[in-house]
């Protein structure tokens, strides 16, 4: 006979496992265990109320005490809450400290949105982790052995660049022992707020996997199967559950708000513009109401099928990030799109192909004056009937041959704007496209400023402040009438 097993999830707190606003409770759990003998009333056999479950957050433990620890340090220590954001990011300070602000983002899960996009039961997932922070006394914030690399003890942040994979450890008592506390990330997937997400190979993947399969198994809240009831995300869905480039861009989630994306979470449609200059990378552009919106998508460096053909229409799902951020010039960088996965077996994945391109897409065309503005950033443009007076040439210290170059170039308005080429673009010399590419590529600056003319398309973005064009494929610069000789 199976035994009824019960527990609370927070030391004090008696809990229930329900769906936000679900008319059937699910499971009632005390914290004690029925006796193997003890007879099971057939009405309690029938009850949807009463499962056999394990917790298995009560039965995961931190393995090292967190005394005398800093988190920043040594990717453990106890800290004060400053803000819940949603399901699985919170805001921390170190323990009695209003500095080094820890930005986490909870290990191993992926609770549905609740702020940018909308998705069923996002709402729920966010009360309840904001519930499990509010009542502890104790929080204490740890890293996975596995995400350290050659780090050592010190934390590493996740593919936006600004946010902490961590574990939260919580506890109603005031520095409760390291051994007591029960880990948030593992309570929101047993109870079925939360899919389990990269746990495998993770110091505490086999309760990860069993606290998942289990609320699957039971049909809890995000396994339900069922419309999330809640009246927040009713409201949402009714006026609109999507979101477009243009909310991402321009600050607004999908109830038009003012919400900022970066951290978070985001599904849109766009068309490829260009893809470069990393390898695998693209940029995604789509006209809406009249303007023209743009991110650079970073894949790590892997080819993505449905990001390597300019023209095609996806819709894409991934992480909103920022780069090349400065804040003595009050740069704020450009939007970029992480953590976007592809499967060409047709597994989940977070792109889908809408619309075959055929490879070519139309840029935005102008003068420096047109065109180098803010509204533009991201956004492929081409720019003609440029001069280079100056700029310079970084050599890169590995292969000793290939060059980076920042070329100050102006029009014949006088305006002025930089086109960057990253050192894995080649750039030969001659007059047609890319150069000729049967002598060495091009090392010098003297070169560029030796040319009657220079047209080039790419990314629109800044630099420390100042605008300029980023090449995405040797190809789209065309130096006409430079000195061959002043290339090396």
């Amino acid at each position: 006979m199976k035994k009824k097993i019960a527990f609370p999830f927070l030391l004090l707190a008696t809990f229930s496992m329900v769906a936000c606003g679900n008319d059937t409770p699910a499971p009632s759990i005390s914290i004690e265990e029925t006796s193997s003998s003890e007879e099971v009333s057939s009405s309690e056999k029938e009850s949807s109320s009463e499962l056999s479950l394990i917790d298995y957050a009560a039965e995961t433990h931190l393995t090292e005490d967190y005394f005398g620890k800093s988190f920043l340090k040594d990717g453990i220590g106890q800290v004060d809450l400053k803000q819940k954001i949603d399901g699985d990011t919170a805001h921390f300070y170190p323990v009695g400290t209003t500095s080094n602000l820890i930005k986490a983002r909870y290990n191993c899960i992926d609770t549905p949105e609740s702020t940018g996009m909308i998705e069923p039961y996002g709402y729920g997932a966010s009360d309840r982790n904001g519930e499990l922070l509010a009542n502890a006394k104790t929080i204490v914030l740890s890293t996975d052995p596995a995400d350290q690399g050659d780090k050592g003890s010190v934390p590493v942040t996740d593919s936006t660049g600004g946010r902490y994979l961590t574990y939260i450890w919580v506890s109603e008592k005031a520095n409760a022992p390291y051994d007591e506390l029960r880990l948030v990330n593992l309570i929101l997937v047993q109870e079925g707020w939360s899919k389990q997400k990269g746990a495998t190979g993770k110091q505490f993947a086999s309760a990860f996997l069993n606290a998942n399969n289990q609320a699957m198994q039971a049909g809890f809240n995000i396994w339900s199967g069922k419309d999330d009831p809640d009246e927040r995300y009713q409201k949402a869905k009714a006026q609109s559950s999507e979101v477009s480039l243009k909310n991402i861009v321009e600050g607004k989630n999908a109830v038009g708000e003012d919400f900022d994306w970066v951290g978070s979470k985001a599904t849109f449609e766009a068309t490829v513009a260009a893809t470069g200059p990393d390898k695998g990378a693209c940029y995604l552009n789509e006209d809406i109401d009249g303007k023209r919106y743009g991110i650079y998508v970073f894949t790590q460096y892997k080819e993505l099928k449905p990001l390597t053909v300019i023209g095609n229409r996806v819709k894409i799902t991934g992480t909103v990030a920022r780069f090349g951020e400065d804040e003595e010039s009050g740069d704020e960088g450009a939007l970029q799109l992480v953590d976007a996965k592809y499967s060409p077996w047709g597994q989940e994945g977070d792109i889908e192909t809408l619309e075959k391109g055929d490879g070519t897409y139309q840029e935005l065309t102008g003068s420096i004056k047109d065109l180098a503005i803010e509204d533009n950033i991201n956004v492929i443009c081409s720019l003609k009937g440029l001069t280079c007076y100056g700029g310079k040439a970084v050599q890169d210290t590995a292969t000793k041959t290939a060059y980076a170059f920042t070329l100050k170039c102006r029009d014949s308005a006088g305006e002025e704007i930089n086109i960057r080429i990253d050192d894995g673009l080649a750039i030969y010399p001659g007059d047609q496209p890319g150069g000729d590419n049967t002598q060495p590529r091009v090392q010098n600056i003297e070169y560029f400023k030796s040319a009657t003319n220079i047209d080039v398309k790419g990314a629109m973005v800044t630099y420390y402040g100042r605008y300029q064009i980023k090449l995405c494929t040797r190809t789209d610069l065309v130096v006409t009438g430079a000195d061959s000789a002043l290339a090396y």
